[in-house]
């Protein structure tokens, strides 16, 4: 996903030298990433593997197939992804607006829940095996464990233990987060139920959904909450402080999102967006209403 990157004009004296900040690899930077970035870090762990597995089907031309997930239970107490897309394992995605990720941390986010993880990527007939782990000083270290021939199709498949006491929150978490992805994934594991409440409302890009109380932004099949106090415009606010159940489908790289992706960065830009989106919203309602009242007229 394209972020939208802010242009400072600096003013400065041409005898001055100048070099750019950058971020030591060290283990205190890769806790911070990996640790100090997520505040629900069971639903960031659920979150960066399924969208990741979602851009790699889209790379690999299959984005309507469902990937695997399964969801641990006391019997078989482990959560993974397998995805049938393309087999690498890292960020590539940063100048694109067709995928969902961009910034290369959500591989490393099973790093926020467990110290050790598994990765088996398949290609062309090989089977390979890898262990993510954390080394002594802390830093991430990926070791290769196995490699062997398969029939198993292309694709990555990341695997962690879960403790027995988090079993209930992975299935609350993905049913949260799997709820508004268009091809939800194949789950296997714990069961999973849905609530797809009835639409009262839609129009071109937009939703209102009964039995719904929050307002959300939707992009790239991940649901962001709406704050209404970031928006200052007052038509926009009020018409957002007055919705419930408001479920806004937005382009990839429309708003801005935090690097943890937990939520909508509310820059200039993000804000300017949603009152656009808004205010279109509250036009077409407008029009429709207007429309419905002329028609016995007619």
């Amino acid at each position: 996903m394209k972020l939208h990157a802010q242009i400072n004009k600096i003013e400065k004296s041409e005898n001055f030298e100048k070099s750019n900040f950058s971020i030591e690899a060290s283990a205190k930077a890769f806790f911070i990433l990996s640790d100090g970035l997520y505040s629900n870090k069971i639903k960031a762990v659920i979150r960066e593997l399924s969208t990741n597995a979602y851009d790699s089907h889209l790379d690999a031309g299959v984005a309507d197939k469902p990937f695997d997930v399964h969801l641990p239970t006391r019997l078989e107490p482990t959560f993974y992804v397998r995805d049938y897309g393309t087999t690498y394992f890292r960020s590539t995605r940063n100048q694109s607006n067709d995928a969902v990720g961009c910034l290369g941390l959500g591989s490393k986010a099973p790093f926020a829940y467990c110290n050790q993880f598994t990765v088996e990527a398949y290609l062309d007939g090989t089977r390979r095996v890898y262990t993510a782990y954390q080394g002594e000083d802390g830093s991430p270290v990926f070791s290769i464990l196995d490699e062997s021939t398969t029939n198993e199709a292309n694709g990555v498949k990341v695997s962690l233990s879960v403790e027995s006491s988090d079993i209930w929150e992975f299935k609350n978490e993905g049913e949260k987060i799997y709820q508004f992805f268009k091809v939800r994934p194949n789950l296997v594991g714990e069961e999973v139920s849905f609530q797809d409440g009835d639409i009262l409302l839609s129009g071109d890009g937009w939703e209102f959904e009964k039995g719904s109380y929050d307002n959300y932004v939707i992009m790239g099949q991940i649901a962001y909450p709406l704050d209404c106090d970031q928006i200052k415009d007052e038509q926009a606010h009020n018409f957002l402080s007055a919705s419930s159940g408001l479920n806004i489908y937005a382009d990839i790289g429309d708003v801005d999102i935090t690097p943890s992706r937990e939520s909508l960065s509310y820059n200039g830009q993000t804000k300017a967006r949603i009152v656009s989106m808004i205010n279109n919203i509250a036009l077409e309602i407008a029009a429709s209403m207007e429309e419905q009242i002329r028609e016995p007229l007619l």
